[in-house]
């Protein structure tokens, strides 16, 4: 199980809400929609809790940031598979099969705000996979990694199935953001060589609404890599100095 410093950390870096995916009585138990971190720690600690197996069983838990739809408890992860986008959007669930998703699928982001891109892959993809029995062959997995975002499958005999590329510390994360971040702001004054930074207590969704000429970056502990979710680029540093940039991370 995870360390409550890591989610404290998720948290903080994904504070859209959060939720919990998990097999009880031959059941995946959605349980969402928490939507500060304070009820978050607090409902994964009841969790513990309650189950004496709880080290050992498979539990999804997803912090999210909002890239569409609204920062809503309906609109957190995990979701049940099913083609009802309202049955999506229950906050206490239970199917036979749910799912949790990192990343942005920029061909199923809707026009509006009724659902969100993991929505629409669950209604107009996944969905239909598993209607036909086909969710977990190799043609399936292949095509879902291919997206390049992580998911998290539990099935109601308890089965779950990663897909994408996970980072092993203890659990598996679809990301790093379990680790603390300092934040920086950069000032654009003309092109993208010319970058002055300062650390700044801006978190990512309040960057993620900045309409000011700045970007703001995540950096990790070691100070050498930082992610524009303006641009969708990788920037490396070393010695607070630009030494690289990667475009077009998704």
């Amino acid at each position: 199980a995870p360390k409550i410093e890591a989610l404290k950390n998720c948290f903080d870096n994904n504070s859209d809400g959060g939720g919990f995916m998990y097999v009880n009585n031959g059941r995946v138990i959605i349980d969402k929609g928490y939507m500060t971190k304070k009820a978050f720690i607090k409902r994964y600690k009841e969790l513990k809790q309650r189950f004496n197996n709880f080290n050992d069983m498979n539990l999804v838990i997803h912090c999210r940031i909002g890239t569409s739809g609204k920062n809503t408890p309906q609109f957190t992860h995990p979701y049940i598979i099913t083609n009802d986008l309202a049955k999506m959007k229950e906050t206490h669930a239970a199917c036979d099969v749910g799912l949790a998703h990192n990343g942005i699928l920029h061909d199923y982001t809707p026009s509006n705000k009724k659902s969100n891109d993991t929505m629409q892959f669950i209604k107009r993809y996944i969905f239909r996979r598993y209607k036909h029995k086909k969710l977990f062959n190799d043609i399936t997995r292949n095509e879902i990694i291919s997206t390049g975002s992580k998911f998290a499958i539990l099935t109601k005999d308890d089965k779950l199935y990663l897909y994408g590329d996970f980072i092993k510390d203890g659990v598996y994360y679809s990301n790093d953001s379990y680790k603390k971040y300092e934040y920086y702001k950069v000032s654009i004054e003309t092109t993208k060589s010319e970058y002055t930074s300062y650390e700044d207590s801006l978190n990512i969704s309040e960057a993620q609404d900045d309409k000011q000429r700045q970007m703001v970056f995540k950096v990790t502990n070691n100070g050498e890599k930082a992610i524009d979710y303006v641009d969708l680029t990788i920037i490396y540093f070393k010695n607070n100095n630009i030494i690289g940039i990667e475009s077009d991370i998704t």
